[in-house]
């Protein structure tokens, strides 16, 4: 078991109960700071409870990362405070988001790679970015979108698709996550991929709290 995401949930029954639209609106209010202040520190706080061998995935919207308390030293600080260590934390960025500046946008990831957290890219295969401005970012984990993970079993195409990104992954040094595994036969598939790791209802399900190490939601799929 690699570790648990902590997903960020807007209302129920409203059209913000989704991360994407609930960020969306945030930055159109001019709020994005303030909400991914409040969904990381709550995500953290939740952690403490976790084993120390397991990861925590936080979700963070590429305008958020200019913030100052997600800057290096400030970060580290808040994640020690709670009695974390940087190497547990893996910062998750979306690329469904477009990300306007790619240089300054790396040169930040940099800075907290180097104290210690892990970068993760989501979605990848469904957003804004070439490989090639993946690869700047460095990434330890790729998240493949759950669109190519969909039916993979009965799709060539998708396959072909994931070998080339798996392929790609290992070029740059970075695990596979898939993402949105819902069947046993897109398991299977993967497995024989030899995909690294997966996420999804088959493996388990979102949870309001974290739960034991028996009721994982990301498993080694690849061992």
């Amino acid at each position: 078991m690699l570790g648990y995401e902590a997903l960020p949930r807007g209302p129920a029954a409203s059209v913000y109960h989704m991360p994407l639209r609930l960020f969306e609106m945030a930055e159109e209010a001019d709020l994005v700071f303030e909400l991914d202040r409040k969904c990381r520190r709550r995500a953290l706080a939740s952690a403490v409870t976790l084993p120390n061998s397991l990861k925590l995935f936080i979700n963070v919207y590429p305008s958020a990362m200019y913030d100052p308390e997600c800057q290096g030293p400030a970060l580290v600080r808040l994640v020690e405070d709670l009695g974390l260590s940087a190497d547990r934390i893996v910062l998750e960025i979306t690329e469904k988001s477009a990300i306007e500046n790619y240089s300054l946008f790396a040169e930040t990831l940099r800075e907290l790679t180097s104290l210690g957290f892990a970068v993760a890219v989501d979605d990848v295969g469904a957003g804004y970015s070439g490989l090639e401005k993946i690869a700047h970012l460095n990434p330890r984990y790729l998240k493949f979108d759950r669109e190519l993970i969909r039916n993979i079993d009965s799709s060539y195409i998708r396959r072909e698709m994931a070998r080339a990104l798996k392929a790609f992954a290992e070029r740059i040094g970075s695990a596979i996550i898939a993402e949105g595994i819902e069947r046993e036969g897109e398991l299977q598939t993967l497995m024989e991929l030899g995909i690294d790791y997966g996420q999804g209802f088959l493996l388990g399900r979102p949870a309001a709290a974290f739960l034991p190490p028996s009721l994982p939601t990301a498993l080694a799929v690849g061992a």
